[in-house]
């Protein structure tokens, strides 16, 4: 971006009220409506980030305890329902009116002992599964329900009200402890 002033003064030349006038109105209408096109390539940043006012917000909620053991040295794990049950609920809460998105979501489990059939985990939105329910097959591993690119492409809307509810089963003689899942959202910046 090229800004060109209208006026220089020389050395000991008197200001004018109307040459300051001038320049400060120059500024203003280059710096007060900045274009995409305005922005140098070497600047490093892009038209949609000049427009991409969001915050990303995460956050991090416990489903199943390290151990249902009275020590941490021996964890004991918990059997897991044959049928899915809900674990844990949340309801949104937002201004009235503003635009969020579910971007992603990842559970760690600490241990799984799956004796034949492993456990499965879903997340829903008001009732509904999103995406799909994701099989615990391995002890220490993070998985993750996310698009390729999630903060632009998030799994879907949030609203002031919805309900996020989190479900554990589908497996008899699978044992888990220490499920922990993060929740990364993002939420448009309102003024």
């Amino acid at each position: 971006m090229t800004l060109t002033v209208p006026k220089v003064w020389a050395d000991q030349e008197a200001l004018r009220y109307d040459d300051l006038n001038l320049v400060a109105s120059t500024i203003y209408n280059k710096f007060g409506s900045i274009l995409g096109s305005d922005l140098d390539s070497a600047a490093g940043i892009t038209a949609g980030q000049m427009t991409d006012r969001y915050s990303v917000s995460r956050y991090t909620l416990p489903i199943l305890p390290i151990t249902q053991g009275a020590t941490l040295a021996t964890p004991a794990e918990y059997t897991m329902d044959a049928t899915t049950t809900r674990q844990n609920w949340w309801e949104i809460v937002a201004k009235q009116g503003q635009e969020g998105w579910l971007c992603a979501i990842q559970f760690h489990v600490l241990g799984i002992s799956n004796n034949g059939t492993d456990p499965l985990v879903q997340l829903r939105k008001n009732g509904s599964i999103i995406s799909q329910a994701m099989t615990l097959d391995t002890s220490d591993q993070l998985y993750r329900i996310q698009n390729n690119n999630p903060i632009d492409a998030p799994l879907t809307a949030l609203a002031n009200g919805d309900t996020l509810e989190v479900y554990l089963g589908g497996a008899i003689t699978a044992d888990m402890r220490g499920l922990l899942m993060t929740v990364v959202e993002k939420w448009r910046m309102v003024s």
